[in-house]
Parts: C-alpha cells; structure tokens; sequence
C-alpha cells in the first residue's frame, strides 16, 4: 500500500513539473525571433494597420482605443501617421481581416518592444 502512494505521489508531482515546463515552453516561443515583428504601424477611424519591412502588403493589428498600443501610439504620433515598430506578436493564417476584410493577415499583439524610435528603423 505504502508502494502505490509513492508512486501516485512521484506521478502527481511529475505531471506538475510536465504542466509548468509545457506553460513556460509556449511563454519562451512567443519571444523567439519568429515572432518577433518589425515594421510600420498606423491607427486612426477603422484603421489599426502594420506594414512588415520585409514583406509586401500590410496586416490587420488587433487592437482597440483603450488599449496600451493605441494611447502609446496617439503619444509619439498623430493619427493616421505611420511609425517604426518592434513587437512580438501571432500572425493569422492569410485571410480576410480588418474593416472590410482589406488585411490579408491579422497580426495579433503580446508586447510593443519599441513604437516610434529612430534607430532600427525600415524604409516604408
């Protein structure tokens, strides 16, 4: 008897260890450098939009006015004015995003590592 509760012990305290390494594995895999976005973004009226420096086209950004990239963005620009950002982020499957579904993408974002600095920054 002692026997099957150590064991059910060691596994119940395996499985914790399994769920915290699983939880900070996708933690990690959001910051690598796959997900890690550099580009333009601009916001205004029905407009939340992010232009990648390597690639054509521009993707849908989930955000809305209360958020912290929109009042950040509305502090070192005006609107509609596009500026150099560094985020990490999810990019959507190609698809219809956006007002009127113009994105092909939407680009979803976790954290702003930079909005509207000089150095690093991409010809539009």
């Amino acid at each position: 008897m002692k026997n099957i509760v150590a064991q059910l012990i060691i596994c119940g305290v395996m499985t914790i260890f399994l769920g915290v390494a699983l939880y900070y594995a996708e933690l990690f895999d959001h910051y690598s450098e796959d997900n890690i976005y550099r580009g333009h973004y601009a916001a205004g009226f029905e407009m939340s939009s992010f232009i990648p420096c390597d690639k054509n086209g521009y993707w849908w950004v989930s955000t809305d006015e209360k958020s912290a990239l929109y009042k950040e963005y509305e502090r070192v620009s005006d609107e509609y004015e596009p500026v150099y950002m560094e985020l990490v982020g999810t990019l959507s499957e190609r698809g219809y995003y956006g007002h009127f579904g113009v994105s092909e993408r939407e680009l979803i974002v976790l954290e702003v590592l930079s909005l509207g600095a000089k150095t690093g920054s991409c010809e539009l």
